[in-house]
């Protein structure tokens, strides 16, 4: 039987063995995430029917901005991919306590959050008693993987005994943990404005709420976290004074003209 071409873009037809689908949708991925548009970033963040998302962010002088993630239940892959949206309105690398001249951080979902007294952390408060370490339920086990050592030498992957994989997106993206968004995109630059990035390789959102995002220097040293929250319910009967367009003021609600609807302006920025 005559198997079916995978084409990426505008680019030749293959045909595709397994691996070598893995190593096409991760050069698509890669691609498509150094190219912002942003017109289309901004038609995500406005939300639609048919997109799930969790959402983080940093109110801190040295870092300021939101994240958010976003997965497109409608299609058949939706559940096994996902945007990354990361808005930053002020970042000091080194007032961060950044000390190795890097200029991007490294960074990664993190297999819990165990403030429940805040959303956002920085420094010690990000340590593995509070996040602990990579997601990774699929065993990719990287040396950070939050299954190391014990889970991880059981399938021969032991950090204790050498033997942890390195995630390698190009050649076998299931080598890499789900958690580490470094190894299947990029770093994130520590400069302001909006960074979008396409993951080949993740999981329902519904298993990564309320575990947490966290922020490294180039050197390791965690430095930034928070927690990923659900979204909001749509606005239904809440009580409390409206304005003109209908929006909830005591919720923190205000009209959105552009994306014709009521936000929360600290969640969700509204296209000038």
């Amino acid at each position: 039987k005559k198997k079916n071409p995978v084409v990426c873009a505008q680019g030749p037809a293959i045909s595709p063995s397994r691996k070598m689908v893995a190593r096409v949708l991760a050069i698509c991925a890669l691609a498509s995430a150094s190219l912002v548009d942003d017109d289309h970033v901004k038609r995500e963040l406005q939300g639609a029917d048919n997109t799930d998302a969790l959402t983080s962010k940093w109110t801190s002088p040295e870092l300021t901005g939101n994240l958010k993630v976003i997965q497109d239940t409608k299609k058949w892959w939706g559940r096994t991919r996902a945007r990354w949206v990361v808005n930053l309105k002020a970042v000091d690398y080194e007032a961060l306590g950044c000390t190795d001249g890097g200029d991007a951080f490294p960074w990664h979902v993190h297999a819990k959050w165990d403030h429940p007294d805040k959303d956002e952390a920085y420094g010690e408060d990000c340590g593995p008693a509070f996040t602990g370490g990579h997601y990774d339920p699929t065993f990719g086990c990287g040396p950070a993987s939050d299954n190391q050592p014990e889970e991880c030498a059981k399938v021969g992957r032991g950090k204790d005994d050498g033997e942890a994989q390195t995630c390698d997106v190009m050649a076998d993206v299931s080598t890499c943990e789900l958690g580490d968004l470094s190894g299947k995109t990029r770093k994130v630059s520590a400069t302001t404005g909006k960074q979008a990035f396409d993951d080949p390789f993740f999981t329902n959102l519904d298993n990564v709420q309320d575990l947490s995002i966290v922020f490294h220097c180039g050197d390791g040293k965690r430095v930034a976290c928070a927690k990923l929250r659900g979204q909001e319910p749509p606005i239904g009967p809440i009580g409390g004074e409206t304005d003109a367009q209908g929006c909830y003021i005591s919720a923190g609600y205000s009209w959105c003209a552009s994306s014709e609807k009521c936000i929360r302006t600290w969640e969700t920025e509204c296209p000038a």
